[in-house]
């Protein structure tokens, strides 16, 4: 659980930026459906490089194996 407090953190932290730069800017906020879109990293490129992973109950069974790849800000990526 402590993963999810620190991603908590760092997503305060751009949220706080991200609004104080359209606030300075003057520029309209977006909004997705009338909600405003207040995450900077939905603007910036996800990176993932050499990423490794096995489920903690499956250790023998590894899921990802050396993955990276690049996914460009304000698009979506599913993985199945």
């Amino acid at each position: 659980m402590k993963g999810v407090g620190a991603s908590q953190a760092v997503w305060s932290i751009l949220n706080e930026n991200y609004n104080e730069k359209i606030a300075l800017s003057g520029q309209k906020q977006r909004t997705i459906h009338g909600d405003p879109l207040t995450s900077a990293l939905m603007l910036r490129d996800i990176t993932f490089d050499s990423i490794s992973f096995r489920y903690p109950t499956r250790q023998d069974a590894l899921v990802l194996d050396n993955l990276t790849l690049r996914v460009p800000g304000g698009k979506v990526l599913a993985i199945c």
